[in-house]
């Protein structure tokens, strides 16, 4: 039973939610993205043109940008959530199997 408990303990922070909120102004490799931070879902948009739209699973953003201004295609890819002020991740072009590209984001506001 003493092995069990612990074991039961980290499934259950495995399957829970980030709590931090991730609303506000973020630094990323693509310019300034205002995100607002809505339940498990996350929309924002850059200040340069492009649409961010992702969603939360444990402590990982799945997300996709559209209408960018610096690209033609679609990109999709996930962010780790390190602290309340800094994720990274993997990014690809849609429909692509390799995620070609490293992308962060950092708190600003």
């Amino acid at each position: 039973m003493r092995k069990l408990i612990p074991m039961m303990v980290a499934v259950f922070l495995a399957c829970g939610e980030s709590k931090v909120d991730l609303s506000g102004t973020w630094k990323t490799g693509f310019g300034t993205l205002k995100v607002e931070h809505r339940g498990d879902s996350l929309l924002g948009e850059f200040a340069n043109g492009g649409k961010f739209s992702g969603f939360i699973s444990n402590d990982t953003v799945y997300f996709k940008i559209t209408e960018a201004s610096f690209t033609s295609a679609t990109l999709e890819g996930y962010l780790e959530i390190k602290d309340k002020n800094n994720m990274k991740g993997k990014v690809r072009e849609q429909g692509n199997k390799v995620y070609d590209g490293t992308f962060y984001m950092m708190r600003t506001r």
